[in-house]
């Protein structure tokens, strides 16, 4: 926990709504029991959580963490039941999340108890989500990053990237399953325009889509493209639900970014480096390719790890400037970039070089 002390402020202001969130699922009953049980993602995540508070602040409290740890109230919450359920005492008390009669109940009844049920597993799969970002924050202080990290890893000796492996796993079957319910109308009709599973999807894409790229390239041996013929229908479907919100919001709604964000904003990016190194070893050079990092770049939507030295996005960079003109030194744009090492000037980068 204590990469989150010099992280992303960004970073923390969503685990502290994630706090949120659980709390006020949890006073309305909405969550199922097993979500705490010991051993649990959400469990794994809240006593990291815990130790952190504690840590920045010895007498912090919260509504989640007098629930969490009053005995005196496990009778009448869900995180009660959990506990009564592991100790053996029977409780038939325990709230149905989404266990319906569908000859009894109308359809909007059975949408709602879906939707709990949904909720509680998103709230269940969110531990896997946060032990990912921690994994990432361990590999941006490599040289090689996130990306390069899990593509590389040896399996035989890298737990941290084995357990990556396995929240990859869990968090892509989840989508998977929400994805192919919503086609098939199992959830409400407004399911993927609805902000919190925008929201959650996105961030779920930009985390773990990279890793599945990852490990299309790790596994083609450079005879696949993965933007033509590996990408998931999850990813794509998840982009359009963001982009289907976007075209309803005005540019004016878009804020300008000063800071390199924690998650690249394009989470294809690391296939398009992958095409442009190909390139590079045929001795073509991909203009569109440069066009494309360089607003990437200005709009700060990259994040730190892109540049790291050993990163494939850095080995491509030192492979195309060696064969451009000194003319295009003089007029391009993403030299001049790259050449001041912008990077090292932002907030990130000064943290990380602080560790």
């Amino acid at each position: 926990m204590e990469n989150l002390k010099q992280g992303q402020h960004e970073r923390l202001q969503n685990l502290e709504k994630f706090e949120e969130d659980v709390t006020t699922m949890e006073k309305a009953l909405s969550i199922s029991s097993d979500v705490f049980l010991e051993g649990s993602s959400f469990m794994r995540w809240w006593e990291e959580w815990k130790e952190f508070k504690k840590n920045q602040s010895p007498g912090w409290s919260s509504p989640l963490y007098n629930v969490m740890e009053s005995e005196s109230r496990f009778s009448s919450t869900v995180v009660g039941q959990a506990k009564i359920s592991t100790s053996g005492v029977e409780n038939t008390n325990i709230p149905s999340t989404g266990v319906v009669n569908e000859n009894i109940l109308s359809t909007q009844e059975i949408d709602c108890a879906q939707l709990r049920k949904r909720e509680t597993e998103l709230i269940r799969v969110q531990g896997g989500m946060f032990e990912l970002e921690w994994y990432k924050m361990i590999c941006d202080e490599k040289d090689d990053g996130y990306y390069d990290t899990f593509k590389n890893r040896n399996d035989e000796s890298d737990i941290s990237s084995s357990n990556a492996i396995l929240r990859r796993e869990e968090l892509n079957k989840f989508w998977d399953e929400i994805i192919g319910m919503c086609e098939s109308r199992e959830l409400p009709h407004d399911f993927q325009s609805r902000n919190k599973w925008i929201n959650a999807g996105t961030v779920y894409r930009k985390l773990v889509e990279p890793l599945d790229i990852a490990h299309y390239y790790r596994t083609c041996k450079g005879s696949g493209n993965y933007l033509l013929d590996g990408r998931y229908n999850r990813h794509k479907v998840l982009q359009k639900w963001l982009e289907g919100r976007k075209s309803n919001r005005s540019s004016r709604d878009q804020k300008a970014r000063t800071e390199l964000p924690f998650l690249t904003r394009d989470s294809c990016f690391w296939a398009r480096v992958e095409e442009a190194l190909k390139d590079l070893k045929k001795g073509t050079w991909d203009q569109k390719f440069e066009g494309y990092v360089t607003e990437m770049i200005n709009d700060r939507k990259i994040s730190l790890d892109v540049f790291l030295e050993r990163s494939s996005f850095m080995l491509w960079w030192q492979g195309y400037k060696q064969n451009q003109s000194a003319e295009w030194k003089l007029n391009s744009p993403l030299y001049k970039l790259m050449e001041s090492e912008f990077w090292k000037h932002s907030k990130a980068f000064l943290q990380l070089s602080e560790k």
